[in-house]
């Protein structure tokens, strides 16, 4: 069993500027980082594995065959906007506003959804949500966030969304992305490292102090991705409509 994931490679110079920002959150973190001190007391054989400094082959495992969609790997070199972003920061707003804009459709794969993005999802017109899919994780690995997430998407059928599961040949669908209004002139796409939650795209204050400093607040670093380039979305949209198609309808799973 595997997972399904949602990613992009960004190479050559025009997309150094988005490289720059990652690189600087990296290095920014890493400042104000505390040192890993190890929690359990380890063997002289144990410790001969952790300090050799001699390299370790990388082993890839077989190719398995899912019998599921699978997404070619696209090189696309093209002018285009795109913005590089990071949770927690100003995350929910930049995303809040676009998906607010959203005027024909919305079109979310994503592996867990709860809270305030939740919330957000129902204030958008019956036009928009009559055209738009959500595709979600089957399962999830933590019981509370499962709990919430079918909260919400029982919130999200009963307002009129339609939702399925992912097929069931992944272990979990781990992706994160969403397409506004794909078709019209106007459509942009989202790709991200953290789930539609409250931990992941916090509302309120933009500070966040690190722990354990007075202030902390219990959110995630997540590097995050947009674009408006028809190329990348229209990868993007075939996986998910494949997805959704081989996937099965929503429903509470006892």
């Amino acid at each position: 069993m595997e997972n399904r994931e949602a990613g992009v490679v960004l190479t050559g110079t025009g997309s150094k500027p988005l490289q720059d920002l990652y690189n600087s959150t990296f290095w920014a973190d890493w400042a104000q980082a505390f040192d890993f001190v190890p929690n359990q007391n380890y063997t002289s054989d144990q410790m001969k594995i952790i300090t050799n400094p001699e390299m370790v082959p990388v082993v890839i495992p077989p190719r398995r065959d899912l019998d599921t969609y699978e997404t070619p790997l696209e090189n696309i070199t093209d002018t285009t906007t795109a913005t590089a972003f990071v949770s927690p920061d100003y995350a929910y707003t930049f995303v809040s506003d676009a998906i607010s804009s959203a005027k024909y459709s919305i079109l979310v794969y994503m592996y867990d959804t709860a809270g305030q993005m939740c919330d957000l999802l129902q204030t958008l017109p019956k036009t928009v949500v009559n055209n738009s899919k959500i595709l979600v994780s089957p399962t999830i690995d933590s019981h509370e966030g499962y709990i919430d997430a079918q909260y919400c998407y029982s919130q999200l059928a009963h307002y009129g969304y339609t939702i399925r599961y992912a097929p069931s040949a992944f272990r979990f669908a781990h992706q994160k992305f969403w397409i506004i209004d794909y078709g019209y002139s106007q459509a942009n796409m989202f790709v991200t490292s953290g789930n539609w939650d409250d931990e992941d795209l916090p509302d309120g204050s933009s500070d966040f102090p690190p722990y354990p400093n007075s202030g902390w607040r219990n959110t995630n670093r997540d590097f995050n991705f947009q674009t408006n380039n028809t190329d990348v979305m229209n990868v993007f949209y075939e996986t998910l409509t494949q997805d959704f198609q081989d996937g099965e309808p929503w429903h509470i799973k006892s």
